[in-house]
């Protein structure tokens, strides 16, 4: 866990990253193409909130995560996930099975939380380069949503 501060200046860094190895001399002409990237491919933590329950909200997906869903939403722990799911081509949750829980059992909801998910997602270098642009001002809005609530 890191304070969402970091945050955006850590993704800004991976996609400096890239383009430095894409374009620096210091990186063999043939190495180049390796650090090409068009796809990225990510996993986000995230919990099925309640349908009983669930009122808007903020932290909640929408768009691309809420439509791979289909059954209700999800909720984010991390502003930069839901952001990169909202950007994403494609994306599919799936139930994490708890610790402790016998195999093949259902995955129970948490206090408080609804059942613990994985969801994964596919960004373009397109989609990753404008999330990261994104980053901090969702990082400004969602300590403001913290702290009014």
């Amino acid at each position: 866990t890191l304070p969402l501060e970091l945050v955006p200046p850590l993704h800004k860094a991976l996609v400096e990253d890239i383009q430095w190895s894409c374009t620096t001399p210091e990186c063999p002409p043939d190495e180049r193409p390796f650090y090409d990237f068009a796809q990225f491919i990510g996993i986000a933590r995230c919990f099925r909130a309640p349908s009983a329950a669930s009122g808007p909200s903020r932290k909640k997906a929408r768009g691309a995560a809420a439509a791979a869903e289909g059954s209700g939403d999800l909720v984010f722990q991390r502003p930069e996930d839901e952001a990169y799911a909202k950007r994403a081509s494609f994306t599919f949750a799936f139930p994490v099975a708890g610790s402790g829980s016998k195999e093949g059992a259902a995955p129970k909801a948490q206090k408080g939380r609804g059942q613990e998910m994985r969801l994964v997602f596919g960004l373009s270098r397109k989609a990753l380069e404008q999330v990261v642009k994104e980053l901090p001002d969702l990082a400004v809005a969602w300590r403001e949503e913290q702290l009014a609530s």
